[in-house]
């Protein structure tokens, strides 16, 4: 039952600082859980006309968003679903996704996916396999985390067991990847339609070296709302790194960001600061800025996959671990 899952306290994370670029959460006492659900178990949560989802928010306070019914986690048939709020909150939350996904399947549900940055698998894997296996151990279930797809920061974790042990896991992986920036930067991107399969085009002349075709594919609002950053239509976004990061960033030949473009549908380009009129950052090291244009759905996706990658290599670099 549900009373068999504890959540430990809402962590309040620390700032991530990586040499001075900062990256500031204002809901630090907020967690987030995001899993994979089939079709037929989003289409109970939202109920007929939204009103299950609606009474479920009311009932359970928080927030549950999905994303768009054509914008699937890449890979699978699933809708992506974001619970978001107090521990009690996010709890309620998931008992309500968890009721919904045994209805679906006629019976009690033995699986449960959940969907985390790399950056957060990591931390619940842990050094060797030691923290997973000791959650598997303490729980009595199982954990396994599948491959990235291409283009795409974040990673499928299934768990199995039964009622009791799937719960149990889902508490104590809330409270562990709720302390990782990769995954609260990351958490309500809802949108993963697109064309991934389309080559960039070729990079243009000039200082300005871009990435990626000037138009991409919008998937709808899958996004909208509950905090995220909101996007006008064919607008431009910038926003600083570490010149030292560069490298990591693009990838051997430029792969890395190949695959940021891919699975965006954003065009990129990295200016160095004296091409942009702003401030450099403090601690004088070189700063470049990185310009993301195309649709509003485009830009959402590649600043979260960039974000992403950028906390992943400042967290390499602490650890001594940076290529």
């Amino acid at each position: 039952s549900s009373s068999t899952s504890h959540f430990p306290p809402t962590p309040s994370p620390a700032m991530y600082d990586a040499r001075g670029y900062d990256y500031d959460y204002s809901d630090g006492d907020k967690l987030y859980l995001k899993c994979a659900v089939s079709a037929p178990v989003a289409g109970g949560i939202i109920g007929a006309k939204g009103q299950a989802v609606a009474a479920a928010q009311q009932q359970c306070g928080g927030q549950i968003k999905l994303s768009d019914k054509n914008s699937l986690f890449p890979g699978t048939g699933d809708r992506v679903v974001v619970l978001s709020g107090s521990t009690q909150e996010v709890k309620d939350l998931f008992d309500y996704v968890l009721s919904k996904s045994v209805e679906a399947n006629g019976g009690p549900v033995s699986e449960f996916k959940l969907v985390m940055a790399n950056s957060a698998v990591s931390r619940i894997l842990g050094k060797g396999g030691e923290t997973v296996r000791a959650i598997q151990q303490s729980t009595g279930g199982r954990c396994s985390a599948k491959d990235s797809p291409p283009g795409v920061d974040e990673r499928l974790v299934v768990l199995t067991g039964d009622d009791g042990p799937l719960r149990n896991m889902v508490a104590q992986i809330t409270a562990k990847i709720n302390e990782d920036q990769g995954f609260r930067q990351t958490a309500m991107n809802l949108s993963y339609g697109g064309n991934w399969g389309a080559a960039p085009a070729a990079p243009a002349a000039g200082r300005d070296r871009f990435y990626g075709a000037p138009s991409g594919p919008s998937t709808g609002g899958g996004y909208g709302g509950g905090g995220g950053p909101s996007y006008q239509e064919g607008s431009v976004i910038y926003f600083p790194m570490p010149e030292r990061h560069v490298g990591a960033l693009m990838g051997k030949g430029g792969s890395r960001m190949q695959e940021i473009v891919r699975g965006s549908g954003a065009r990129v380009s990295l200016l160095r600061q004296e091409e942009f009129s702003a401030p450099s950052q403090e601690g004088g090291e070189e700063t470049r800025w990185v310009k993301v244009s195309g649709s509003a759905d485009c830009i959402y996706r590649a600043h979260g996959m960039i974000s992403t990658r950028l906390v992943a290599i400042a967290y390499d670099e602490q650890r001594g671990r940076a290529q």
